[in-house]
């Protein structure tokens, strides 16, 4: 599977974000003097003077205000430009790293291994990655590792996906029951999939498929998201010549998606669902899902939700080779410039696999 197909396959999961948590409130029982230092630290930094506001930093005694402290001159410093002073400085922050806590230090770190990735030092942000906590360290890593990806360097690449994927298995509770956690999972081995896939590692990219699959079965209910995520699944183990699998997701994926209360949600899901049938060439139940999923949109008065279901079930159709059914469904398109757009590609995508 090519870089580009894997991107398409799990784009949607190539940024995943993590919200920062600020630290918890501290009772400082620092002495004037050290308060005395952090109101000069910002003072120096606001003029500029960094190198002396180092000096100043170094001599609070309270941890906290000399972490805050420390954490300012960093950012400073990598604002400045100045990334090698910006990482000394970080790493002398001293606030104890917790397994599943964002800390102050992972943010200023964080902030660094984003400038040396934007000036293309990638060995640099690595070396600033492997110092941060658990949490961070793995999600940063597969930042890292696309960049030196799209520079070329895959199999460097695939061995920082390899070190991100240890820490994850390390950071994360596999028996976990909470909320946050499972969502959290379901986020992010999508994307080592992804990243997988785009460096030819499709064997690891086929057992973490698996292990997601048989994760998404244990959920107390499906919604859209993870039924795209089981397409997406299908698609993997479509590519790897296990079409067994692949409909086996499938099948598994359209009785969740009957489950589905939301009309609308529901009758997407199928659309997707249907338009992977037909990938797989089950032509007999690829049709019959398209036919459910219309049925579902018809009656709905939202312009934007019936159109959304309308195109994806007149793909499902040109997958299939049955254009002029296509082309008979895209009639109920609103409003007419955008049905005339969806008929333009269709009629370029039988043109393409005509010439094939």
């Amino acid at each position: 599977m090519s870089s580009a197909a894997a991107k398409s396959l799990f784009g949607f999961f190539a940024i995943t974000p993590i919200l920062v948590a600020p630290d918890k409130p501290t009772f400082s029982t620092s002495v004037p003097s050290d308060r005395s230092n952090a109101a000069t630290v910002s003072n120096l930094v606001r003029a500029g003077k960094l190198d002396e506001a180092l000096q100043h930093a170094q001599k609070i005694k309270d941890v906290s205000l000399k972490n805050e402290a420390l954490s300012e001159i960093a950012s400073a410093y990598r604002s400045a430009g100045q990334l090698n002073q910006a990482f000394q400085v970080a790493k002398s922050i001293t606030q104890p790293q917790q397994p599943n806590d964002i800390s102050l230090k992972d943010n200023v770190l964080s902030e660094i291994v984003k400038a040396y990735t934007q000036a293309g030092q990638l060995d640099q942000a690595l070396q600033v990655a492997e110092i941060m906590g658990e949490v961070f360290k793995f999600t940063t890593l597969l930042d890292i590792a696309e960049k030196y990806r799209v520079a070329g360097q895959s199999v460097r690449a695939a061995s920082i996906i390899e070190r991100a994927d240890a820490v994850y298995r390390t950071a994360s509770k596999p028996d976990s029951t909470n909320l946050l956690a499972s969502r959290l999972k379901l986020f992010i081995l999508p994307r080592f999939i992804g990243q997988y896939l785009a460096v030819g590692r499709k064997q690891r990219a086929d057992e973490l498929s698996s292990e997601l699959f048989e994760f998404v079965k244990t959920l107390p209910q499906q919604d859209y998201m993870t039924i795209s995520i089981l397409s997406s699944i299908a698609q993997v183990y479509e590519g790897a010549g296990q079409r067994d699998k692949a409909v086996e997701v499938l099948d598994y994926s359209l009785s969740a998606a009957k489950n589905i209360k939301e009309t609308f949600v529901k009758a997407q899901a199928l659309a997707q669902i249907a338009n992977q049938y037909a990938l797989l060439k089950q032509s007999a139940r690829a049709t019959e899902v398209l036919s459910q999923a219309i049925a579902l949109a018809k009656p709905d008065k939202e312009v934007s939700s019936k159109n959304i279901v309308i195109i994806t079930v007149a793909r499902g159709y040109g997958v299939l080779g049955q254009y002029d059914k296509a082309l008979e469904i895209t009639k109920a398109v609103e409003p007419a410039s955008l049905r005339d757009k969806v008929k333009q590609t269709l009629a370029c995508s039988l043109k393409r696999l005509e010439s094939l």
